[in-house]
């Protein structure tokens, strides 16, 4: 399966049992060939930590796929194989998806200054 960032798939919870309850996430990280992991940002439908600062809301879209407005978990930022992600459901937009690389960024510690604009 070929993946870009931006998209939306699901993922076990529990991979070591292959869990039946999937969790939404966002792909992070651009495709690299030959890479058997991605980096994800996983969602939650649950909003009540939602004034924390790296747990964006996304709002439920046609485009996005999402049934119901969902929390970015910027702060769980998780490396998963790409054989347990399901067929892709969605897609975030541009501008939403450089919202979630600058908060996974700060949750990694990294400044602005630190990053920068280039595509690798």
């Amino acid at each position: 399966m070929t993946l870009k960032a931006g998209t939306l798939c699901t993922w076990p919870r529990n991979p070591l049992l292959r869990d039946s309850k999937r969790r939404p996430v966002v792909v992070l990280s651009p495709p690299y060939q030959g890479r058997a992991t991605v980096l994800v940002v996983p969602l939650s439908a649950d909003l009540t930590s939602r004034t924390l600062p790296l747990r964006p809301v996304i709002a439920a879209t046609e485009t996005n796929g999402l049934r119901v407005d969902s929390l970015a978990l910027c702060d769980q930022l998780t490396c998963v194989l790409i054989d347990l992600l399901s067929e892709p459901f969605g897609r975030l937009d541009e501008p939403e998806l450089a919202r979630l690389r600058r908060l996974g960024a700060l949750a990694l510690g990294l400044l602005p200054g630190d990053l920068t604009s280039g595509q690798p």
